[in-house]
């Protein structure tokens, strides 16, 4: 047993594992945005069954919870982005816009929305809304929660400077 938690020992020096993260973060998001790109590109295409998409649904659920978890468990937002209801507004809308986007692509093909402009229209604008008002429901409590865990670091560490 020994020799075998030899044989797993990290190797590596500190710059050589900064190194190895970078590789992994910018592997990390070329891969979500891929398989976030791959998705939008199957769902535009006439003769695609969103059921088609699970596998890849799920795998780009799994990296979204799993990097959001950790995210905030170290109290991290954004290196480019204050936390703020601004940003949370600018987020929502481009979800909703790209969403609904997509929406109207897949709706301009089906046979019951030709020739009715009104329900194609509401059809999207509900997607729009929906998608708006959940993506700035979830940044607005995972904002919240990141300040709280900061919030919680900062004690922490002022605990620790006073022993």
């Amino acid at each position: 047993m020994k020799s075998l938690m030899k044989l797993f020992k990290k190797k590596a020096d500190e710059r050589e594992m900064q190194e190895y993260m970078r590789v992994e973060r910018v592997g990390f998001w070329v891969m979500f945005y891929g398989v976030a790109i791959v998705m939008i590109v199957q769902l535009v295409l006439p003769d695609a069954e969103p059921r088609h998409l699970a596998g890849e649904l799920i795998v780009l659920l799994v990296g979204c919870v799993v990097s959001l978890v950790g995210y905030i468990r170290k109290g991290l937002w954004s290196p480019r982005f204050k936390i703020n209801v601004k940003s949370n507004l600018l987020f929502s809308l481009a979800g909703g816009v790209i969403l609904a986007g997509i929406a109207a692509l897949r709706l301009s093909g089906v046979p019951s929305m030709q020739g009715y402009p009104m329900r194609f229209a509401l059809a999207v604008l509900i997607q729009f809304v929906f998608t708006f008002a959940l993506t700035f429901g979830l940044l607005t409590v995972c904002a919240a929660l990141v300040k709280r865990r900061r919030a919680k670091l900062e004690a922490e560490v002022e605990d620790a400077d006073k022993n």
